[in-house]
């Protein structure tokens, strides 16, 4: 694992919902394909069902990606290799939250997540993160550390995201936290150092 991008960005979250936007994309390669079918502020019931995002100062909001996913037999994709850039600020930011589905009827994917010190990055500690794996040149790196703890007893981790549960199709709704006041960005999806194009 090589060093991480030099500038790091540390933001806490403050969630609101709303309608947002949409865009639609592609990539594939021999194992999956991924189809971005937008990229939006989410819904109030989306929200509903993120696990803890919990936040207790500064100011933020939450970008979903939504894609159709297609794998093939014996590989299942590491949710923690997708990113989100915005084009405008030049950051990019990784994954806090995730909600997979095949339909309405069925349980959730809920893959296991690791919980990671701030610390580890601030002394560029090495990691096995897809996020850090893949460096995308030209932006800055923007981490979000969540409260595991409570008002009185905060204790602000990373949430690092392994593989999906589901062994071939699938939907999944990737959350970023993204710092400042809510505008409408310029947002790309990239599945490592890739961009997933646009139809």
């Amino acid at each position: 694992m090589g060093k991480l991008i030099s500038k790091i960005l540390i933001l806490t979250l403050f969630v609101t919902s709303s309608i947002g936007y949409s865009q639609k994309g592609l990539y594939s390669d021999n194992n999956v394909k991924v189809e971005l079918l937008k990229i939006k502020k989410p819904s109030g019931f989306s929200n509903t069902v993120l696990r803890q995002v919990s936040q207790k100062s500064g100011e933020g909001f939450l970008i979903m990606a939504k894609c159709e996913i297609s794998q093939e037999k014996g590989f299942r994709i590491d949710l923690s290799d997708f990113s989100l850039v915005d084009e405008t600020s030049k950051k990019r930011y990784h994954i806090i939250d995730y909600l997979g589905y095949k339909g309405f009827i069925g349980f959730p994917d809920t893959p296991e997540y690791d919980v990671i010190p701030v610390s580890d990055f601030d002394n560029n500690t090495s990691t096995d993160i897809g996020y850090f794996k893949s460096k995308i040149d030209g932006y800055d790196n923007v981490l979000l550390p969540l409260n595991f703890g409570n008002t009185k007893k905060p204790n602000y981790k990373l949430k690092a995201f392994g593989q999906t549960n589901y062994k071939n199709r699938f939907k999944a709704e990737l959350f970023f936290g993204v710092g400042g006041k809510y505008k409408k960005g310029n947002y790309n999806l990239y599945y490592k150092d890739v961009l997933v194009k646009y139809l």
